[in-house]
């Protein structure tokens, strides 16, 4: 329903896009300078590195702009990238959540975690992929103003329910990983 962006927008876009990537340059220049310093100390390999986005950000997909609550891939699914004594690098599909992260710091800390506290260490998940993991996740979005969703999503599907307006949606992330087509109103996915 959202009107096509016009080219001065994705033009606008475009140049905001191209100053994320140049700013993010300096990261990777600070990253190095710290990698360097370790190394130079003996201490890389025994120091556990942990990046990671806050949030996703639409860049025109869905023609939405500048948006990071919204229940689509670009704003759910955040860079992560864990370099860690002992792990072989790889690119790994396995779900991880923000809750998994202090478990895994303390894990390779060696310090037990408090009773009751959310997350899994990703530490088993990291030194061996072959390693039985979770197959859902729940993804929600809340705030006192805005579109507020609840869902659930695995390997193939993904289900988001807005519940202020009752809408739902249903994408099949293996034949349609754009969430291009929603399926929830077709009987044939009852």
């Amino acid at each position: 329903e959202l009107p096509l962006l016009t080219d001065t927008k994705i033009t606008s876009h475009l140049n905001f896009r191209k100053k994320q990537l140049q700013s993010l340059q300096s990261v990777d220049r600070g990253i190095g300078s710290i990698i360097r310093a370790l190394s130079s100390a003996g201490r890389l390999d025994s120091t556990l590195f942990i990046f990671m986005g806050d949030n996703g950000l639409m860049w025109g997909e869905h023609r939405l702009t500048g948006s990071k609550d919204c229940s689509y891939e670009e704003c759910i699914r955040v860079p992560l990238v864990i370099r860690a004594p002992g792990i072989t690098p790889r690119t790994e599909s396995s779900f991880a959540l923000n809750v998994d992260l202090l478990p895994t710091i303390l894990d390779f800390a060696n310090v037990t975690p408090p009773p009751g506290m959310n997350g899994v260490s990703l530490r088993p998940l990291l030194a061996n992929p072959a390693t039985p993991w979770r197959t859902d996740l729940l993804i929600e979005h809340y705030q006192s103003k805005g579109k507020n969703f609840r869902g659930v999503r695995n390997s193939q599907w993904k289900y988001v329910w807005y519940p202020s307006t009752n809408e739902e949606e249903l994408y099949n992330l293996v034949s349609d990983p754009y969430e291009l087509t929603n399926v929830s109103g077709d009987a044939s996915y009852a």
